[in-house]
């Protein structure tokens, strides 16, 4: 990965971050596209979600004030990230 590469993922992850807390028609439609279909995804009460119940549930107001992230790990080309 190059650092090109990596200040691209950081972008895009900050922009998840936004997109989720927005929760507009037009935020939607950008985490539907950028989210993997095979996105596994585990809430702040710790249930585990798929692609189909994490956009189900931006329908609605955000339960947070605000949203971060953070790089937690990065193995070669794969990073894990943590809202």
């Amino acid at each position: 990965m190059t650092v090109n590469d990596e200040d691209q993922l950081e972008r895009i992850n900050s922009s998840i971050a936004d997109w989720e807390q927005k929760r507009d028609a037009d935020a939607a439609a950008k985490l539907d596209e950028i989210l993997s279909p095979e996105l596994l995804f585990r809430r702040a009460d710790e249930t585990i979600v798929g692609k189909r119940e994490f956009m189900a549930g931006l329908r609605g107001p955000s339960p947070f004030g605000q949203r971060e992230s953070e790089l937690v790990a990065r193995f070669g080309e794969t990073a894990l990230w943590s809202h």
